[in-house]
């Protein structure tokens, strides 16, 4: 429909209805040309969709790659704690089990002895191993070597007592000997033997300066002179620091390896009772009776 004033059809240019200037006629209206698609721009394979979907597409993986990341960071974290806590739990344990294969029992049971403090010079303790602790090929023999700052005797008694109150018993032998001087004694405890040797220290100082001791004491002036002198009270206050006290050895050897196990009841070959092959000594009640002096 024609507006007021203007003539021509609906689409065509709006020009006064008296046609156009100068009286002529109008124009024809071109149309509007669409271009075509270029034929020869490359699209991918596919990827034909808008371009708000490609962008969404791409966030959602990245987003899936994000999560796994975590996901992976997560388990390496729980490994990690998986790892220190059983390094912590297990730590102690296996330190306890590795101690236990590496140190003697033996030894930890010498250790604890409880002697007085003047019976253990720590500074004079060695100990002489050799030996499969297994008994494979060569039981082990332990070998226990210190020094006491009182004499044999006294020393002997702390030793032998602390040995009974750690359940030892004391064996008796007929191979229970002393090598030389001093005490020596004997003792049993589950598959163990014990062998105590408590003696003068026998260095080559001191075994030389108590060989050359006096026996006696100072003379007393006021004794007679047939009288004999006086023990000392205190055998070692005459020799020098590193002579006094005692040497106390404890040699431990399994039951099994021990040689005198099955001889306990041997004869001892006590030289006062005699063992039995001594000649016989003659009657003095088949000899002539002494012709008896003129008075």
């Amino acid at each position: 429909m024609a507006m007021p004033g203007f003539g021509g059809l609906p689409g065509e240019a709006l020009v006064p209805a008296g046609g156009a200037p100068g009286g002529g006629k109008r124009p024809p209206v071109q149309p509007i040309a669409v271009r075509p698609p270029d034929p020869a721009a490359v699209v991918p394979p596919g990827d034909r969709r808008p371009g708000l979907a490609v962008g969404v597409e791409v966030i959602r993986g990245a987003r899936s790659e994000v999560r796994k990341q975590l996901r992976e960071q997560q388990r390496l974290r729980m490994w990690t704690l998986i790892a220190l806590v059983v390094l912590v739990v297990g730590a102690l344990p296996f330190y306890f089990v590795l101690r236990a294969a590496t140190r003697d029992p033996v030894l930890t049971a010498l250790d604890a002895l409880e002697v007085p403090s003047w019976a253990v010079m720590s500074d004079k303790t060695v100990d002489n191993i050799s030996g499969s602790r297994w008994c494979l090929m060569e039981c082990r023999y332990r070998e226990r070597s210190l020094q006491s700052q009182r004499e044999d005797a006294e020393t002997a008694k702390a030793y032998e007592q602390a040995l009974t109150d750690a359940g030892w018993v004391r064996w008796q032998v007929s191979s229970c000997q002393a090598e030389g001087t001093g005490v020596y004694s004997c003792w049993r405890r589950d598959e163990f033997t014990l062998d105590l040797w408590v003696r003068p220290i026998t260095t080559e100082q001191c075994t030389e300066l108590l060989r050359n001791r006096p026996p006696g004491g100072p003379a007393d002036p006021s004794a007679s002179p047939g009288a004999e002198p006086a023990p000392d009270a205190s055998p070692s206050s005459s020799l020098p620091a590193e002579c006094q006290g005692s040497q106390v050895t404890l040699k431990v050897v399994n039951t099994i390896a021990d040689e005198r196990i099955g001889h306990e009841n041997e004869p001892t070959g006590d030289p006062e009772g005699g063992t039995g092959d001594e000649e016989p000594e003659p009657d003095a009640s088949g000899l002539p009776s002494p012709t008896p002096s003129a008075g």
